[in-house]
């Protein structure tokens, strides 16, 4: 197994060595990390296609797969979820492992099927998907329900209350933010002294998963990772010399399994899997309650969601956001698109398929695939989360949080609508 060790402490330490007497730089570098976060939220735009000849074409107007300028754009579901399968091994994802290695080191979700990434992911992936989906709800709901409660004066926008709720949650299954190394919030590096969660992790997410990140990303997306794999490190150091474990739920199985000479590993897939899960449930809870904010079922929602009573559960209430959250989340899914790279040349469709070649860039879109389920009246957002993992063939990539994640966000709809509810009344 591979266990080299990350380059992350030296790296900052050139870094702080350049702004420690430098305010207006350690200024700037605020200012460009803040918004960095906000670039990584907004939609990237989409590829331009190449002309290509009769294609044929999916429920959203695009083909299944045609040549892009970058290399070739999939918007089809059923093209898209045959990526995600990889069943012949047309793809391959050491481009992430590429990118994360200038961000904190390389981890499983960066490695193709094989002993290596089985035998980095398994333990982890196991505890993840042990969690269901009535956990994610009641983690959604009392962290959300803890967010609106600390007064705000103007009331707190969607975003910042998926930032509170968000620090919540991540210190729950990560023992992150810890209140001294790490603390909660939007991301704004000063001093580097500290990392910040969740808003940290959303650079990263941008630059490791958008195909194409932007200047600003590109710049400035990896020095969080840098940040946060270090104090990491520091928290996993502290409770091996205290011989006791550490906070989280998902800390502890792999700092359990895992010997201590592992530890850099460890870390590197604590912070992959954070910059994993927190920016897509960040993303998809801002959209889909602003969304359903803004429509016609509001009240239908609110009034069904106070129906229920203070003792709402997963099994009474996730029938009420679900509709109206799998619509936002499939009308502009995040991410909206990932990528792979063509490991070998090979075809991508059925009908006029696209002739790939090895090295190739395969641009995944999410949203067309997304899109063409909801124009289809198909309720089906696996493809937000790399491919259901209960599926066969199981996607190798697929996210394991699928279950939770979705309980998750019905949870924090819920705890909104309640919101809403207490106030207009």
């Amino acid at each position: 197994m591979s266990v080299q060790q990350s380059d992350s402490a030296a790296v900052l330490a050139r870094l702080r060595d350049v702004i420690k007497n430098d305010p207006i730089l350690s200024g700037f570098l605020s200012a460009a990390i803040t918004g960095t976060s906000h670039a990584a939220r907004a939609p990237q735009a989409a590829p331009q296609a190449a002309p290509q000849a009769a294609p044929q074409r999916t429920k959203t107007g695009r083909p299944g797969a045609e040549r892009s300028a970058d290399g070739v754009l999939v918007c089809g579901k059923k093209e898209v979820m045959s990526v995600f399968a990889n069943v012949d091994g047309n793809c391959t994802v050491k481009g992430y492992g590429a990118r994360s290695a200038k961000c904190f080191g390389e981890f499983f979700l960066g490695l193709d099927d094989g002993p290596e990434d089985r035998a980095q992911s398994s333990a982890i992936n196991a505890a993840i998907s042990a969690l269901t989906g009535p956990d994610g709800f009641r983690m959604g709901l009392e962290h959300t329900r803890a967010a609106l409660a600390v007064p705000s004066d103007p009331p707190k926008k969607t975003e910042d209350v998926s930032t509170d709720m968000l620090a919540g949650v991540a210190a729950e299954l990560f023992g992150i933010p810890d209140g001294e190394l790490i603390t909660a919030g939007k991301t704004g590096l000063h001093t580097l002294d500290h990392g910040v969660c969740p808003g940290d992790c959303a650079p990263l997410s941008g630059y490791i998963f958008r195909p194409e990140p932007d200047e600003m990303i590109t710049r400035y997306g990896p020095i969080p990772g840098h940040l946060l794999l270090e104090q990491t490190k520091t928290l996993i150091a502290r409770a091996r010399a205290a011989a006791s474990k550490p906070a989280g739920i998902l800390t502890q199985v792999p700092f359990d399994t895992s010997p201590p000479a592992q530890d850099d590993l460890l870390c590197r897939a604590l912070v992959g899997v954070m910059m994993g899960l927190l920016p897509t449930a960040d993303g998809n809870f801002v959209a889909a309650y602003d969304e359903l904010h803004g429509s016609a079922d509001f009240i239908t929602a609110r009034d069904a969601i106070m129906a229920l009573g203070d003792g709402v559960d997963f099994d009474g209430a996730r029938a009420v956001p679900a509709g109206p959250v799998c619509a936002a989340m499939q009308e502009s899914p995040q991410p909206e698109a990932v990528w792979r790279t063509a490991a070998k040349d090979h075809f991508i469709g059925d009908t006029n398929p696209v002739a790939v070649k090895a090295g190739d860039m395969i641009i995944v879109s999410i949203e067309n695939a997304t899109r063409e389920d909801l124009s289809a009246g198909i309720q089906d957002v696996s493809a937000i989360f790399g491919g259901d993992r209960s599926a066969t063939p199981q996607p190798l990539h697929g996210c394991p949080g699928f279950a939770v994640s979705m309980g998750l966000l019905y949870g924090a709809v819920t705890a909104m609508l309640q919101d809403a509810a207490a106030r207009q009344g």
